[in-house]
């Protein structure tokens, strides 16, 4: 038998849909307000004399642009007017005086604050950063607008372990108290978020402990890699961390040789690793295929029925 020539090309052209229609129309994903809650890890820093490093935009960067180039729509979303801590009058860190965005139409807002912990985020007393409870709205304080996030990412907890105190002297304690601020706050988020709000909490990383156990305000060297065990341990066991909250393994995998500048915040490398594995466990199901619309599937039931066998004669 012969097949005919055009009906060949026209089974082509059909297979080429199909392939088409399955493997290129992706569903983006749709995070909403996006809340970046943490510290200088999500903050970013400005100039460092002793590194010679500016502008850093911690990991948030590296998420929008990985946003952005899947497609998926989303909003960063921030609660206030900070005055201090190297915030602009938005609440939106610039970096170092004259720095330039990394890209133009990047979305700053944040909730970083560098330094904190999270006994900072649920008890601070400085009117001009506030603290959960007034970014929250759920006590409203003028010169903060409430947020109502539908994905939030959590990175806080390192500044419990360096440091023995919070900004107001109140002890940092154990792992167990660090895990269960960080509990209080994965509650408070959930029930201030959207309907369907999603809440990722990272767990800590190793990073240079004894850069960051030189002053009498700071923990020993061992006794801060002791603390960033045991907050992991009791995150990981299963049972401690709010279930309201999916943990983000950002420990496995992060060197911080090479994924930080100073032995503590993420360089470019870093940031990346942080950035796709809250992405990741953002969009866990992965892209999904679009179904072939019914009406492409009857289209080309009806071209196989044009296709046929022609005998020679």
């Amino acid at each position: 038998m012969e097949i005919n020539p055009t009906m060949k090309l026209t089974s082509s052209i059909f297979a080429s849909m199909l392939v088409l229609g399955l493997t290129t129309e992706v569903q983006a994903a749709a995070l909403g307000n996006v809340w970046l809650l943490g510290d200088s890890v999500t903050q970013g820093r400005g100039f460092d004399a002793d590194t010679n490093i500016a502008n850093e935009w911690g990991y948030r960067y590296e998420l929008w642009k990985t946003l952005n180039t899947n497609g998926d729509t989303f909003d960063f979303v921030s609660a206030g007017t900070p005055t201090s801590n190297g915030f602009d009058e938005d609440n939106r860190y610039y970096g170092p005086s004259g720095a330039t965005l990394p890209e133009p139409g990047f979305d700053r807002d944040h909730e970083g604050r560098a330094g904190w912990s999270t006994s900072d985020v649920l008890n601070n007393g400085d009117s001009s950063n506030g603290n959960i409870n007034h970014w929250l709205g759920t006590t409203p304080v003028t010169g903060f607008t409430s947020v109502t996030p539908d994905t939030t990412f959590i990175f806080l907890g390192l500044n419990d372990i360096i440091s023995t105190n919070d900004g107001g002297g109140n002890a940092h304690g154990t792992a167990t108290d660090i895990v269960n601020r960080l509990n209080s706050i994965v509650s408070k988020v959930d029930a201030a978020d959207g309907a369907n709000g999603q809440i990722f909490v990272g767990t800590l990383y190793d990073y240079d402990f004894a850069e960051y156990s030189q002053f009498s305000s700071q923990r020993s060297a061992a006794d801060q890699e002791a603390l960033v065990d045991g907050v992991n341990a009791l995150l990981n066991d299963g049972t401690t961390l709010n279930t309201t909250a999916t943990l983000v393994d950002l420990t496995t995998g992060f060197d911080w040789n090479t994924f930080t500048n100073d032995g503590l915040h993420p360089g470019d490398v870093g940031a990346q690793f942080v950035a796709s594995k809250f992405y990741d466990a953002a969009t866990a199901s992965g892209p999904t295929a679009v179904p072939v619309p019914a009406a492409v599937w009857l289209f080309g039931s009806a071209l196989l029925g044009l296709i046929g066998t022609r005998r020679k004669t």
